[in-house]
């Protein structure tokens, strides 16, 4: 056995190592015991972070000697950061399918190299960034953020505190913050509120944790709305190093009566809170229209008394699931339900603990016919899932099998360990193979059998009670390449492991495969414990036997011989059963060409770099087809805007290689720029004409975001566009301890103040970045009309809202009014919904609607 040791220190640093570029995501692969190497010029002292995650799977046999050895070389890629010295600075181990990064401190104007080292085949992504200390010394000195969001930054010396600061939404919100620490030591969080008038020392501790070197920490915490508060992070005296906080705002903002219930999307995680009290939260949702169950996820960030509740339309309980104080965090549940109806679901928090959760709720469709010349087509080493429906169902698969002589496994596990049945059957309907499921236990069904090729096979998935249960299958192709004949023999890649089998005791496998010169050829051959192989190699001169007329018994034979140049045969016979076969040339080293790489362009298709051994023409690294990029555009133009009398005309253009798309649009009509904004919606023309105007632009260049929440430092901004004010007139008072004279809606928030359109959430705040519910909303329009003179005696009597009593008094008129005008309808028939925030969708009809009806009619 020849043990291969990677070595710990690689001294020969090439001189064409790839350059990486901060915050670019960079997707390579590697072959087994290879070296990448990248290089970074650091253009400041800073903190630098690197991520890797290895996306390649480690190689098993099933055999118990070959994982044994498999076992000395885990599977892993190491990444090695080296100075310009050569020196190893750091280095950290990435197994297979993980992911893992580090942080350490580079020098102004020095080149360091970064290695990558496989212990197998396969795909990988690296990643450079860069650690900026974003935050103050001191809490005098921090620095502004959003509430919730991701913060990357670095502890960069020793003694470091890095304060931040924010004010919390003004709605009942959770804040879940998860905190990794990519440093040489613990890393420290604190989150303090402020309390104004509290003298010398207005910071009051509300939450503490702390993350060991390079690991993650959570907690979770209800804050008040519309309070300011700090965040601290710090290390020990001597700890320096990167961190990245991730926080997650999690609002209350389901209704508490059935009437209330929020419309959700099934196969979608929604994530919600409970606010502390005996609380209750609706959602509605639709059925497809097909026969279907659904499976019910809910998991909650505290174990306490929970329970999920499932009425149909007319309030009758269906089902129910209750959490106990007995470690459970996560409630199921699976039912069959009626296609096309809708049902309600309630989550109810029992006591008085705050906690934020996330549901889903997971269509099982049955798409799987009952009749055998209906059945759906599947491929082969494709994992399905499906379900039975509850009745005797019958599911009806068909596949292919491969152009060569292969055995197949058909894998079938289920939910429930009931009576199930996997039959398989031939193209003339003849059964073939059959196993059951009893009540024994037993969840999982298999079959191991030899099929002819090119041949269609039906499978049959049969439940044989009532039962409604999900189940996967899978069907496998366990390669059988080897020719029956030495005139079939099967081409040999030379310098690569084979995996095999042999269908039965009397198959034989044949292989052939040439050596270009004369040379010492390896052979390496294992089989699993119970199978015994015998293995014969011959020259096509004259069939010669030449050697190895021996077997083997789950033990690896690995033996050499001088070949001359020609052609030879390889036989292998025996038990039935797993093997692994290589045949190794150049033995002492392959001559290594490089195969150029070919950029793809936007329209023609490209090759990745490659090599081979020009001695024995062995693929060393294959050159993969890389895709056509095809073109890029950042979004259209409008070039000329349509008129009552002339059509419009909008271009693109390819930001790699300028082509360009020129297209017209009729006259009268506004053209589409948006990618999110749908052809034909409740909203679209409201949209477009918003844009078009200037009024509400898009969030990018393709982009208008319809759904995102209009918030009151945006409507003021809007408004001002609309009643055509010249902002640069207006210079901010600073009235608003929430509102900076270099925000971007400073001095529309002054314009509203001083036209008496708002006077803020309170005397000191005007909270800029908190959502427009829709009674704030009309407020603003009611407030605005007045100060413009138009006529606001209209009243609606909202007789018909159900839900008119949760409108807050200082908003009533303001409603009443903009009903009756129609810039503002219900969200159903019974419910104006006055607290629910209000989109930029909704926001782009509504000022549609106002300059239409108001300001023009």
């Amino acid at each position: 056995m020849v043990i291969i040791l990677m070595p710990l220190n690689v001294n020969a640093i090439p001189n064409d190592a790839q350059d990486l570029t901060l915050d670019q995501l960079y997707y390579s692969s590697i072959s087994y015991l290879s070296t990448t190497w990248y290089k970074i010029t650091a253009t400041e002292t800073q903190y630098y972070k690197f991520d890797l995650r290895n996306q390649s799977i480690e190689a098993r046999t099933g055999v118990g000697i070959a994982d044994s050895f498999l076992n000395l070389f885990v599977g892993k890629m190491t990444v090695s950061v080296f100075d310009q010295y050569d020196e190893r600075l750091t280095s950290f181990d990435v197994k297979c399918g993980y992911s893992a990064s580090i942080s350490l401190k580079f020098q102004e104007g020095k080149t360091y190299y970064i290695s990558v080292y496989s212990t197998v085949d396969g795909n990988y992504t690296i990643k450079a960034s860069k650690l900026n200390d974003i935050g103050g010394n001191t809490w005098r000195q921090a620095v502004d953020i959003e509430p919730s969001g991701n913060i990357v930054s670095a502890i960069d010396a020793a003694g470091d505190k890095d304060w931040l600061s924010f004010v919390a939404d003004d709605v009942p919100s959770f804040y879940y913050y998860q905190l990794e620490s990519i440093q040489s030591s613990t890393l420290y969080f604190n989150l303090y509120e402020y309390v104004e008038g509290a003298g010398d020392n207005p910071l009051r501790n509300v939450l503490d944790f702390s993350v060991s070197s390079n690991n993650k920490g959570s907690r979770d915490v209800r804050l008040k709305e519309g309070a300011k508060y700090y965040l601290c992070f710090s290390s020990t005296s001597s700890g320096t190093g990167g961190y990245v906080l991730n926080c997650i705002e999690r609002i209350d903002g389901l209704g508490d009566e059935k009437s209330l219930a929020y419309s959700v999307d099934r196969d979608v995680e929604m994530a919600s809170s409970f606010d502390g009290t005996t609380d209750y939260d609706w959602v509605k949702f639709k059925t497809a229209s097909y026969d279907a169950y659904y499976h019910f996820n809910f998991s909650s960030s505290n174990k306490s008394y929970q329970n999920m509740t499932l009425y149909d339309e007319k309030g009758e309980q269906i089902a129910q699931k209750i959490m106990s104080y007995n470690n459970i965090d996560k409630l199921t549940m699976d039912k069959k339900l009626d296609p096309d109806t809708t049902y309600y679901l309630v989550f109810n928090n029992t006591d008085s603990r705050t906690s934020f959760y996330t549901f889903e709720i997971i269509t099982k469709a049955d798409e799987y016919p009952d009749q055998r010349e209906n059945a759906i087509k599947v491929n082969i080493d494709t994992e399905y899932k499906s379900s039975f429906d509850g009745t005797s169902d019958y599911d009806w698969v068909k596949f292919t099998t491969a152009n060569y002589n292969a055995n197949y496994n058909i894998n079938f596990s289920s939910s429930n360990k009931s009576y199930q049945n996997m039959t398989l059957y031939d193209e003339n309907g003849e059964q073939i193979a059959q196993k059951t499921m009893s009540y024994s236990n037993i969840d999982k069904l298999s079959i191991d059998i030899k099929l002819a090729q090119n041949t269609t096979y039906y499978l049959l998935l049969n439940n044989t009670d009532s039962r409604t249960s999900t189940y996967q299958f899978i069907i496998t192709c366990i390669s059988d390449i080897g020719g029956e004949t030495k005139e079939t023999a099967y081409d040999l890649a030379l310098n690569k492991k084979h995996e095999l089998d042999l269908s039965s005791g009397s198959d034989v496998d044949w292989f052939k495969f040439d050596v270009l010169s004369k040379m010492n050829v390896e052979f390496y051959l294992l089989s699993e414990s119970s199978t015994k192989l015998y293995f014969n190699l011959y020259s096509s001169r004259d069939m010669k036997l030449l050697g190895f007329d021996t077997y083997n018994s789950g033990k690896a034979v690995v033996k050499q011989i001088e070949l001359d140049p020609g052609t030879y045969y390889l036989k292998l016979s025996g038990n039935k059963g797993y093997y692994a076969l290589s045949v190794n040339t150049c033995l002492e080293g392959h001559t290594v060409v490089k195969d150029r790489a070919v950029s793809a362009t936007c329209t023609k298709t490209g090759l990745t770099e490659g090599s081979h051994c020009s001695a024995c023409g062995t693929v060393i690294k294959a050159q993969k087809i890389v895709a056509a990029l095809g073109h890029s555009f950042d979004g259209w133009e409008i070039t000329r805007q349509s008129t009552a009398e002339e059509d419009g005309e909008a271009k693109r253009v390819c930001t790699r290689c300028g082509h360009e798309e020129i297209v017209t649009f009729p006259k009268g009509t506004y053209f589409n720029v948006f990618s999110d904004v749908p052809s034909k919606s409740w909203y679209t023309t409201a949209a477009l004409w918003c844009n078009a105007n200037g009024y509400i632009t898009g969030t990018s260049k393709s982009t208008f975001s319809p759904g995102t929440a209009l918030t009151r430092g945006m409507f003021v901004q809007i408004l001002a566009r609309v009643a055509g004010v010249r902002l640069s007139d207006y210079a901010y008072s600073g009235k608003f301890s929430d509102v900076q004279t270099k925000n971007w809606y400073a001095k529309a928030v002054q314009w509203a103040v001083d036209e008496k359109i708002t006077g803020g959430t309170s005397a000191t705040t005007f909270s800029p970045n908190s959502p427009v519910t829709r009674e704030q909303l009309a407020l603003f329009f009611y407030a605005y009309s007045i100060s413009r003179g138009f006529d606001t005696s209209k009243r609606d009597d909202l007789k018909r809202f159900a839900d008119k009593g949760q409108i807050s008094k200082w908003a009533v008129t303001a409603i009443k009014w903009a009903v009756a005008e129609g810039l503002i309808s219900g969200t159903s028939e019974t419910t104006v919904s006055p607290k629910t925030s209000a989109t930029r969708a909704q926001a782009a009809v509504i000022f549609k609607n106002y300059v239409e009806k108001l300001m023009v009619g």
